[in-house]
């Protein structure tokens, strides 16, 4: 947390952030793409 004036800021940690996004990928989907690739998505 960083306060500017009379503001919080959060921000995330980098190793847990690190973490996060190298368990989902490894474990996300069976290592598949998650969600419609992009072709797919209505315009």
């Amino acid at each position: 947390m960083r306060r500017e004036g009379r503001s919080l800021n959060y921000s995330a940690g980098d190793l847990a952030m690190n973490a996060l996004v190298g368990f989902l990928l490894e474990n996300c989907c069976g290592g598949a793409a998650c969600g419609p690739a992009l072709a797919e998505i209505p315009r």
